[in-house]
């Protein structure tokens, strides 16, 4: 793979601090004890031209899944958690210190441009462990049909647009009181309008199996907001295929340092059976539906979080940050860099010739059809003219 420098605007600037790094550029680099945590402001990526369409163009070195999330204030940030040698990131242990070592990255279609490299220093004395450092769970729920399959998932977004540039990552880190956005929506109903996407009920624990509830924070109850928590606000549940609500980011009242979202979904026919809550707080709704006629559709199974045509989802862990409390622990370095690789262009040199060849081909077939026609045309009038003489002849 080629590379090439292509401008460094000003002086490569290194910087050296402890726990929080912080310049006129507008990137900040943040060493904590339970996540290494980095942001960019509109600023610094206006000043460097970096145009970013997508959250996902940011990500970090050679791990496109590691991608950033959106402040809602403007900017971008990225979050990497314990042991910190997820999304690439390289450590070197020393008598004295763990050295974690990464990169980030802002990727277009024709090329990769490394635009900020960093290292954050613990000190051996301290234990960097963390049960944070479990795979993100991000499930998607598969309904069998005699018609094939009803896919669900579940995304969770920083604006009530629901835009995929403010989707939070696999494991995102949340400040208390932000509002957070839950998107459950069913991907294909085959042209099916009367099935829609209802979470019957959802809730937070610090544990990723759903049926462990010694601690726990009630969000949807009966398809409608828990009266425990007033920030709940169904958007829409039960009429369409996208089931939303959403809530403000709340502390737990014990030392915990993340939770796991759960929700129970159903796939839901509309013409046979009541898909959404009664009342103001359950999404508006308060016709009634006689009880006698409401039929469950056999959707059948195929896991054990699905029975029927309803199955529990989970997202998480989410990282809960308190306001005010900042753990600097380490010492942060990072170096601004321009520097763009060129992506392998053996790969658009076969598209590009596949795309040609393809438009020769058709081409050619059009051709070839004129071609036919026309000389089918000459045939027939051809023989026309031949029975035509033979019928003046006689």
């Amino acid at each position: 793979m080629n590379q090439k420098l292509f401008g460094i605007i000003g002086q490569i600037l290194f910087l050296s601090c402890l726990g929080k790094c912080e310049v006129q550029s507008g990137a900040t680099l943040r060493c904590w004890k339970d996540s290494i945590y980095i942001e960019f402001s509109e600023r610094f990526l206006s000043d460097q031209r970096i145009e970013v369409t997508d959250a996902k163009q940011l990500h970090f070195s050679g791990v496109s899944e590691c991608f950033s999330n959106a402040e809602s204030g403007g900017g971008y940030s990225m979050t990497l958690f314990p042991p910190f040698k997820n999304c690439g990131t390289k450590v070197k242990v020393s008598s004295d210190k763990y050295a974690y070592t990464n990169e980030v990255v802002f990727e277009k279609e024709t090329s990769t441009t490394r635009i900020f490299k960093f290292q954050c220093d613990y000190d051996r004395k301290y234990i960097v462990s963390s049960d944070l450092s479990l795979t993100p769970v991000l499930e998607t729920l598969n309904f069998v049909t005699a018609r094939g399959e009803f896919g669900v998932g579940m995304g969770l977004y920083q604006r009530s647009d629901f835009n995929s540039k403010s989707m939070f990552s696999a494991r995102p880190t949340i400040l208390v009181g932000t509002p957070v956005y839950v998107s459950v929506d069913v991907t294909d109903t085959f042209g099916m309008k009367e099935i829609v996407s209802t979470i019957e009920t959802c809730y937070a624990t610090d544990d990723k199996n759903h049926a462990i509830q010694k601690l726990y924070h009630h969000l949807i109850v009966n398809r409608c907001s828990s009266p425990n928590d007033d920030t709940v606000q169904i958007i829409s549940n039960g009429n369409s295929m996208k089931a939303r609500f959403r809530f403000a980011m709340f502390q737990w009242k014990s030392n915990v340092e993340y939770f796991y979202l759960h929700c129970e979904i159903k796939v839901c026919n509309q013409t046979e059976e009541r898909c959404s809550g009664v009342g103001p707080v359950c999404n508006g709704v308060s016709d009634a539906v006689d009880a006698t006629s409401r039929r469950r559709r056999d959707l059948g199974t195929n896991e054990d979080k699905i029975s029927g045509n309803k199955g529990i989802i989970t997202y998480g862990p989410v990282a809960i940050k308190d306001k005010g409390v900042e753990e600097d622990f380490g010492t942060g370095t990072y170096e601004m860099v321009y520097e763009e690789i060129e992506k392998d262009q053996k790969f658009l040199q076969i598209y590009i010739f596949t795309s040609i060849a393809a438009v020769i081909l058709v081409v050619v077939i059009i051709v070839l059809i004129i071609v036919l026609v026309r000389k089918r045309r000459a045939i027939n009038k051809q023989r026309l003219e031949s029975e035509n003489r033979s019928n003046g002849s006689i």
